[in-house]
């Protein structure tokens, strides 16, 4: 009941020697729930001695945490490999280097926030001066309301698909907010500030 939450996705760098053009066909990095979910396709006809990824969060020292040793390329096929990473316990900036043997490195960062225990996020993003909203698997379309502490309904949405949006808090009032979100017969509640 999981879907995967597509988060920022910042493609850092991605290094190959001129010989090397294409090793890799395809990479993702997303949240799903509270992992963080490394993909990678190696092309056809392409080896390499190994897969090492190693991670940095937040700015601290780079650490080994996945290894896959030999050869990591099929001759006659591109060949899939997939890192989920469950060692998430503080919020913020995952920066992941994939290295292959001798061949390429590839660098990738996700901003990674942990969700609420009722599976909903509200948070304040300074770029862009207003709360997000994100909700973790919906299992179909949801209905919201963001209500304030006099009972007011200052916003509302039905039938949602998107798992993550923005919220017009830059023109409400300093105070408690209440987010109310009707999935099926269930309603999932989270009390969240505006303060400016």
């Amino acid at each position: 009941m999981r879907l995967l939450i597509v988060l920022l996705l910042i493609f850092v760098g991605f290094h190959l020697r001129a010989q090397d053009e294409g090793f890799l066909s395809a990479w993702n990095i997303t949240q799903s729930s509270n992992t963080i979910e490394l993909t990678w396709t190696i092309a056809g006809g392409n080896t390499c001695e190994g897969t090492f990824v190693s991670r940095s969060v937040n700015g601290s020292e780079e650490v080994p945490v996945f290894a896959i040793g030999g050869i990591c390329g099929a001759p006659d096929r591109p060949e899939s490999y997939r890192f989920s990473d469950t060692d998430t316990d503080q919020n913020g900036t995952y920066i992941y280097y994939l290295t292959f043997g001798s061949e390429s490195t590839l660098t990738l960062s996700i901003v990674f926030t942990g969700f609420w225990n009722s599976g909903l996020l509200i948070y304040f993003d300074s770029s862009i001066g207003a709360h997000r909203f994100r909700i973790d698997s919906p299992a179909q379309q949801y209905d919201m309301e963001v209500v304030s502490l006099t009972g007011k309904v200052v916003y509302s949405r039905f039938g949602i698909l998107e798992t993550e949006f923005e919220l017009p808090s830059q023109i409400w009032s300093n105070g408690i907010y209440l987010v109310r979100v009707f999935v099926g017969e269930s309603i999932l509640t989270e009390k969240f500030m505006v303060l400016r």
